[in-house]
């Protein structure tokens, strides 16, 4: 990743652990997918609501990817991604994982799996600083009326 990415913190002088999940291999994966990242911003309100992370990516045009980070409560993650959804255009729930339960959060969601699917919610999980892609999330067109949802 290039030293220019400009990151916006909104809560800087707050500790908040689940922070530490937003990592640079985080980043890197995201950026692999979905292209060069311009622009990281944190703990920014959009629709009303707190996104833990909105991630600015280019490839032919800038996308948005909002973040929904969570040490280990995907039931509570994926209900508010469901909410935060239609502001991005794509979004992923990273969670920390000790890597031998990966299957094991992925088993607990067995009865939401289509809420995923319908959302295209993506799941990234952390192990040791290391992202891992569990689903990746596919694109959806936000209209301009969310947009202006942004402060």
């Amino acid at each position: 990743m290039k030293e220019e990415i400009r990151i916006k913190d909104n809560w800087a002088n707050r500790e908040i652990r689940e922070d530490e999940l937003l990592n640079e291999n985080t980043l890197k994966l995201i950026q692999e997918i979905h292209g060069q990242i311009v622009k990281v911003e944190k703990h920014f309100k959009v629709g009303g609501m707190e996104v833990d992370a909105i991630i600015h990516c280019r490839k032919s045009r800038t996308k948005r990817v909002g973040v929904e980070l969570k040490e280990s409560d995907i039931n509570k993650a994926l209900e508010q991604a469901i909410k935060r959804r239609n502001y991005f255009n794509y979004f992923y729930i990273i969670l920390g994982s000790d890597r031998r339960l990966i299957g094991y959060d992925i088993r607990s969601l067995r009865f939401k799996l289509d809420d995923f699917f319908r959302n295209s919610i993506g799941i990234i999980t952390i192990h040791n600083s290391e992202a891992f892609l569990i689903y990746p999330s596919y694109h959806k067109s936000v209209g301009l009326e969310n947009v202006r949802n942004f402060k």
